[in-house]
């Protein structure tokens, strides 16, 4: 059987028109506005990063030049608290009226009437006038401690040298058998050790 073919003989502005939906029509419009914000988002994103990785380049390099110049810097405050020591003994010894390499010429001549002395530590001491301090080995023979009595007279009684100085100070002497630190040269006797400190006066 055939299909009856319907004719609207309407018409034309009297005919039903077809259209879309409302409700899909405006889903379409929010779809389209959503995908075009999110595409201008990721837009501003790309840039904001690249933007960020350019001045996070910045810093780090700025962070290189700040930590060579903290170096450097450190560098010369150690350069110049060294100077400023080197300064104060400078001018320490300069005020004691002392002239130490003269002293030292003085003190020996004093050695050289002691050939078994001999000294392991010459120190001198910063204080508000100044200390010679010396650390002193000695063979020790049957004269025993008379040898450094005798040393420590030599020393007081050397005008020349004696001149600048206040008091000879021994707080320390003892003897160490076997040798002490000679036993390495094979000298197994024993060693008188003692400390001289000379406060300058």
């Amino acid at each position: 059987m055939l299909g009856m073919i319907e004719i609207n003989l309407l018409p034309q502005e009297y005919r039903l028109q077809e259209r879309t939906p409302l409700g899909l029509f405006l889903t379409i419009v929010v779809g389209i506005c959503t995908v075009g914000a999110i595409g201008v988002y990721e837009i501003n994103l790309k840039k904001d990063l690249a933007a960020a990785e350019l001045a996070k380049a910045d810093f780090t390099k700025q962070k290189a030049d700040w930590e060579k110049k903290k170096a450097d810097t450190q560098d010369l405050e150690k350069k110049i608290e060294t100077a400023k020591k080197r300064q104060e003994t400078i001018i320490q010894i300069s005020q004691s009226k002392i002239i130490w390499s003269q002293k030292l010429v003085q003190f020996g001549k004093i050695m050289a009437e002691y050939p078994d002395f001999w000294i392991d530590r010459l120190q001198l001491q910063k204080t508000d006038k100044g200390k010679l301090t010396m650390n002193i080995f000695a063979l020790f023979d049957d004269r025993g401690f008379n040898r450094i009595a005798d040393f420590q007279s030599s020393m007081i009684n050397d005008a020349n040298f004696w001149y600048h100085f206040d008091r000879f100070d021994s707080p320390t002497q003892r003897v160490t058998p076997g040798g002490g630190p000679l036993a390495k040269y094979g000298f197994l006797g024993p060693v008188a050790q003692f400390e001289v400190s000379l406060p300058v006066r």
